[in-house]
């Protein structure tokens, strides 16, 4: 007689394997996202339906069904697998924080002057603090925040609207300003106003990855106008590319003017459109190292309004 409760024997393994095919519903293509042969997959399902004494898939010719079992099966190992990886990254965080570690996720336009400004006060302050940067999008710093994944998120301020449970905090201030070819009629322009660009091409940002563009849109609209968007592009380089071949203008960060860009000219804006960057944390998991930029940042700010 087995002395041993018979789920003992059911691993974690047997679970991933199950639900990257109850996902896919094809073992064929499960074997392929978890870089293994069908076989053994195969025989690791088997497995786990003999200990549960129940079929988990119903397979013909034609196409792979999960049973009644299967899917409620579904259902509990995403809670499980949920709450595991929120655990781990508990523990994980917490490691970072004994280690002053300090994961960010940042949108790629963040990593200039003002934000390495903060971090290098913030090392000089902290010797031992160790920064890991992350390149991510803003939907994706939400919900690496929730799981744990990292300590702190860097977007500009549309992004932050609506982020409960998560919190924001502002790091500094900055304003949008057009960037133009140098070529265009308004190249020598040292300011201009929206009603002056309602008959230009624009190239944005993915509102996939950011609700600036839709700030933008809605800027434009108190205007008098909706801006003709051509070009909607992932990164902010792919935007200015755009720019430097005469295909389009674009709204960007004023620090973008402190950068020497080829065949392109910057011109501020009467209108004051927000491109303010913003701090986003998680309250609940908040470890020290988040603590001590957000003093970073304050400092910072209140420095450069002095100047």
């Amino acid at each position: 007689m087995n002395t041993f409760p018979w789920h003992k024997k059911i691993t974690l393994k047997m679970l991933r394997y199950f639900m990257v095919v109850a996902q896919e519903l094809h073992f064929g293509n499960a074997a392929k996202k978890l870089n293994i042969s069908q076989p053994p997959l195969s025989v690791q399902i088997k497995e786990l339906e003999y200990l549960l004494n129940a079929p988990l898939f119903i397979r013909t010719s034609r196409k792979v069904a999960l049973t009644d079992t299967g899917e409620l099966l579904k259902i509990e190992c995403a809670k499980l697998f949920d709450i595991l990886d929120r655990s781990l990254n508990k523990v994980s965080q917490h490691t970072r924080n004994n280690k002053s570690i300090l994961k960010i996720g940042v949108v790629s336009s963040s990593l200039w002057e003002g934000l390495l400004n903060i971090i290098n006060n913030l090392k000089e302050k902290n010797s031992n603090l160790h920064i890991e940067f992350i390149e991510m999008g803003p939907n994706q710093q939400k919900d690496s925040l929730l799981k744990g994944e990292i300590d702190m998120g860097v977007c500009r301020q549309p992004d932050t609207f609506n982020c409960h449970p998560l919190s924001s905090s502002l790091i500094f201030k900055e304003a949008m300003v057009v960037a133009v070819p140098s070529t265009h009629e308004f190249n020598k322009r040292k300011q201009i106003s929206l009603t002056e660009l309602s008959k230009e091409c624009y190239s944005v940002l993915s509102r996939e990855n950011s609700q600036t563009t839709n700030i933008l849109v809605n800027e434009c609209e108190l205007a008098g106008f909706h801006p003709n968007i051509v070009h909607e592009v992932k990164e902010p380089q792919a935007m200015l590319a755009f720019v430097a071949a005469q295909q389009a203008i674009a709204f960007v960060p004023e620090y973008y003017a402190d950068i020497k860009w080829r065949d392109i000219k910057f011109i501020k804006l009467k209108e004051y459109i927000s491109a303010d960057l913003y701090l986003l944390y998680d309250q609940k998991n908040q470890i020290s190292s988040v603590t001590e930029f957000i003093e970073a940042a304050d400092k910072y700010r209140a420095e450069m309004s002095c100047q």
